[in-house]
């Protein structure tokens, strides 16, 4: 039938009316976001004629199909936890996705796949920080079309240097794997078991050094967390570093016990000290005091005064973590 005084053309799709175009047109492209690729499609063409008048066609089917390169993964977090490198990341918008794939690199090696995936997160049960390990996701759509490579996921390192002031500097990589980068970075300072002891809201600086006040915690374990730019993009975590501080020891080389009130008594002191053991020895190697409850000695022996000389000191210390501790040396009494 030929188009004169043809009023429209009406088209459906899979046997429910879809479209209505006017006039007489000839073609027609069904671009429709929401087809699903690698999915017949079945379509009747209904040629409208004044009157009433109607052609129809015979039902054709397709398959749809597309060409065009899917776009990348742009967000990808890593938290790390012992040896598990847990990876999370935002699928590609409007993608019907059919599989992804992970892969690693390790110190820039290249890329190579680790696993896939039909769902937008994944665990490396071999994560290694002293390997320099960094992921992609890339993945194929359901047309079999594959993805622009992924942005490269690289998790924050971090390592923790232990001064002999017992100051902890904390110093970690930059994270990457957001597509519009890191917002700030959070420092948190734990205790063993994970309660939180300190949280410092960070900036973008790369390193963090810790207060020396803290006389009660001589462990410690600190993490790094990155906050995105992005809202709605899960934060990404270092992994743990523990620190165990030293013993800080007060050991006087001499006291005066004449009752003045001034440097009367002898002991050792200092921080992290669970149980100290102190024993004096004479200059001939026999015991003359000992205590096991971390008490002053204060010169005497039997309530009296022992001459001026030096004598010979020795402790036994359990720290706070039951480190056992020996350590020795001499100490003046004076009379004056």
């Amino acid at each position: 039938t030929g188009n004169t005084g043809q009023t429209g053309v009406s088209i459906s799709r899979n046997s429910l009316p879809y479209v209505t175009l006017p006039g007489a047109p000839t073609s027609f492209n069904d671009n429709e976001p929401n087809i699903v690729c690698n999915t017949d499609y079945c379509y009747r063409i209904t040629t409208n004629y004044p009157g009433g008048v109607q052609s129809i066609s015979l039902e054709k089917c397709g398959r749809s199909f597309t060409i065009t390169t899917p776009p990348a993964v742009a967000n990808t977090s890593a938290v790390i936890n012992g040896s598990d490198a847990q990876l999370q990341w935002q699928a590609p918008p409007s993608v019907n996705v059919a599989q992804y794939r992970v892969l690693r690199e390790s110190g820039g090696t290249g890329f190579s796949t680790l696993a896939t995936a039909t769902v937008t997160n994944f665990v490396d049960n071999s994560y290694n920080t002293n390997a320099a390990l960094c992921y992609r996701i890339d993945y194929t759509d359901g047309c079999g079309n594959a993805s622009s490579p992924g942005i490269v996921s690289c998790p924050i390192r971090l390592t923790a240097a232990l001064a002999v002031t017992n100051e902890v500097t904390i110093s970690w990589t930059p994270f990457s794997g957001w597509q519009n980068g890191v917002n700030r970075y959070i420092v948190y300072k734990l205790t063993p078991a994970g309660g939180v002891l300190q949280i410092v809201p960070g900036g973008t600086a790369l390193t963090w050094t810790a207060p020396t006040t803290d006389n009660t915690n001589q462990q410690a374990i600190y993490q790094v967390e990155a906050v995105a730019q992005d809202p709605g993009v899960p934060n990404s975590s270092s992994n743990r570093v523990g620190v165990i501080k030293n013993l800080q020891l007060i050991r006087p080389t001499a006291f005066t016990p004449n009752g003045d009130g001034l440097n009367d008594t002898f002991s050792i002191t200092g921080q992290y000290i669970r149980e100290l053991q102190l024993q004096v020895f004479d200059r001939w190697g026999g015991l003359i005091y000992s205590s096991d409850h971390q008490e002053p000695w204060d010169g005497t022996v039997n309530g009296k005064l022992l001459p001026e000389g030096a004598y010979v000191w020795s402790v036994r210390i359990v720290d706070f973590v039951g480190r056992e501790l020996s350590y020795t040396g001499t100490v003046a009494l004076l009379h004056k």
